[in-house]
C-alpha cells in the first residue's frame, strides 16, 4: 500500500492530522496482531508438584461430577490429594532446609512468606509505667 502524503495531506493541519490518524488507525487494526489474554491463570504455590496438582485437578473434577463431598469416589481422591499435598510440601521444605547453606536467601524468602503477623513495637511506658504515646527517642537515654 503505497500512498503519496503530498497529495493526502493538503488543507488545514486539523484535517491533515485527522486524515492521518485515520489511515494509522486503519492499517495498526489490519496488520497488528492483538494479543489474546488466557484470563485466569492462578499461580500455584512453589512446593506444589506436577502429581499434587493433578489430583487436585482430578478431585476438583470429582466433586463438580458428584457434588457430594460424602462420595466414595471423591472422598479416595480428596484423601490421595492431601496426602501428595502433604508430601510435595515437606519434600520442598526439607530441600530448602538441606540448601540453607548455599542458599540461605530462598530459604528466607519462603520463610518470610509464611509469617502471617509482623512484629510491631508496641506503646512505650515511662518510668511511673504510665502508657505514653510519644516517640522513641526521647526514651533512649533512659535505657541507659
Amino acid at each position: 500500500m503505497v500512498m503519496d502524503w503530498d497529495e493526502l495531506l493538503v488543507g488545514s493541519a486539523d484535517d491533515c492530522w485527522y486524515y492521518f490518524k485515520e489511515v494509522l488507525l486503519d492499517l495498526e487494526r489490519r496488520y497488528v496482531p492483538l494479543k489474546k489474554f488466557t484470563g485466569n491463570k492462578r499461580r500455584k504455590p512453589m512446593w506444589m508438584t506436577w502429581k499434587a496438582s493433578r489430583l487436585v485437578k482430578r478431585k476438583q473434577r470429582l466433586f463438580a461430577m458428584y457434588k457430594n463431598a460424602e462420595h466414595p469416589a471423591y472422598k479416595s481422591a480428596a484423601k490421595e490429594a492431601r496426602r501428595e499435598l502433604r508430601r510435595s510440601r515437606r519434600k520442598f521444605e526439607k530441600q530448602l532446609a538441606d540448601n540453607i547453606k548455599s542458599d540461605a536467601k530462598s530459604f528466607y524468602a519462603y520463610v518470610g512468606s509464611k509469617s502471617k503477623l509482623s512484629s510491631k513495637i508496641g506503646s512505650l511506658k515511662d518510668a511511673n509505667g504510665n502508657v505514653t504515646s510519644t516517640s522513641l527517642p526521647q526514651f533512649l537515654p533512659m535505657r541507659i
